[in-house]
């Protein structure tokens, strides 16, 4: 059973409008356990990748498709130009779940500067955001920081052309990667252009089956814990989690609405969660009335505008998730959710149950005012899926066996 998420402040931050009013909603489509996925049809030898039909590839099938990694060869070379210290910090963070957001070895970004800080506090260290001998001793050592893996054809199965237009994309069955550039950075927590930099011998237009590339030594793996406490730092841009302890375990950095007042104090809980969420497209909040002449389901994907995760909160319409625009992370953007990138809002959903308090915290003045209700606790309006006869689980649940990806 499809459930739907009504309400009246969900963001569209891929297009970077951000809208509140009733009448948008977010749904999502159920996962495979990894024992009973499907496999991508394609053919392993085919030289070129084969276009995308949606008469081929079934929607869990593609999510498959993205979920199996490559296999590890034997690590590169490096290429000259690379800050490899700073790549290593930005791979360490992000193994602790203490994300720059982009894994990449440009030093001194305002979100790389957050999470050395946030791992500072955690570990109860002089916060000055820099990874000095001290930081650097309790990251601990990581000595391969990139690794080669092979394109495979149902890396190029997997994408489709850009949709032209929002009444194209609600026919998509998929708003999946349009290049092979976007798959992979996001597979592999960094930039397009930073891959790139670390392949400068590729001509991606021209990438096959088979083409060898450099990544970042990225490691994909469910969160050994479950949050107990979510604080929303609306000055610092991120997403706080905190044990049963009370010990900071968890940091993301995130994307929140230009009126930052709107959010200021607010104490809620998280409802729901959901991998692949859809979108529904209501035209009027966008001016769009003249084009669209109803509302529009978007489908699920991770060109969706609520990314590939979403974990619905207790006052309607507000929701953390991802976004197919992870260099839109740090800012504050129109009006809206909270955004992370797709592989934050990925580990974040993964340590998040239902009943958790989630409070909207300013760092400086640290003010709480609570807006919780009786259907707040219940779901209220806030229900998942109604669109849909497919059933959908929590990403916690439905995701518990999938493959970990690279790791040490």
């Amino acid at each position: 059973m499809l459930k739907t998420i009504t309400g009246r402040a969900l963001c569209w931050a891929w297009i970077g409008i951000g809208l509140i009013g009733a009448g948008c909603s977010v749904g999502a489509v159920a996962m495979d356990a990894v024992a009973t996925r499907e496999t991508v049809a394609t053919t392993t030898g085919a030289v070129q990748p084969q276009p995308l039909r949606a008469d081929q590839l079934s929607t869990t099938a593609l999510q498959a498709a993205l979920d199996r990694l490559p296999a590890e060869v034997i690590p590169t070379g490096e290429p000259p130009g690379i800050d490899w210290r700073c790549l290593k910090d930005k791979l360490r963070l992000d193994r602790r779940f203490f994300s720059p957001t982009i894994v990449d070895d440009l030093r001194w970004t305002p979100l790389y500067r957050q999470a050395v800080k946030n791992f500072q506090r955690a570990k109860g260290l002089t916060i000055d955001g820099i990874v000095g001998p001290i930081t650097d001793g309790v990251l601990g050592d990581l000595t391969v920081l990139t690794t080669q893996v092979v394109l495979r054809a149902e890396d190029f199965a997997a994408l489709t052309p850009l949709p032209d237009g929002y009444e194209e994309m609600a026919r998509r069955p998929w708003l999946g990667y349009s290049t092979l550039l976007e798959l992979l950075a996001e597979r592999y927590h960094t930039s397009e252009s930073f891959l790139e930099r670390l392949n400068p011998q590729v001509t991606w237009l021209y990438a096959a089956p088979g083409l060898k590339i450099s990544v970042p030594r990225i490691r994909r793996r469910i969160p050994d814990f479950r949050a107990a406490r979510v604080e929303v730092d609306i000055a610092r841009f991120c997403v706080l989690v905190y044990d049963s302890e009370g010990e900071l375990r968890a940091s993301f950095n995130c994307s929140i609405g230009m009126d930052r007042e709107v959010y200021n104090g607010l104490s809620l809980v998280a409802v729901n969660q959901a991998e692949w969420p859809n979108y529904t497209l209501a035209p009027e909040l966008f001016g769009l009335e003249e084009q669209i002449s109803g509302k529009l389901l978007l489908p699920p994907g991770p060109n969706n505008p609520v990314g590939r995760a979403w974990v619905g909160l207790s006052q309607a319409g507000y929701g953390i998730h991802g976004t197919p625009a992870p260099e839109t992370i740090g800012r504050a953007r129109s009006h809206g959710c909270i955004r992370l990138s797709n592989w934050d809002a990925w580990s974040f959903a993964h340590m998040i149950v239902r009943g958790v308090p989630v409070v909207f915290v300013d760092s400086d003045r640290r003010e709480v005012k609570s807006s919780l209700t009786t259907d707040s606790l219940t779901g209220g309006t806030l229900s998942l899926f109604p669109q849909s006869s497919a059933t959908a689980p929590s990403v916690i649940d439905a995701l518990t066996s999938a493959p970990n990806g690279l790791s040490d």
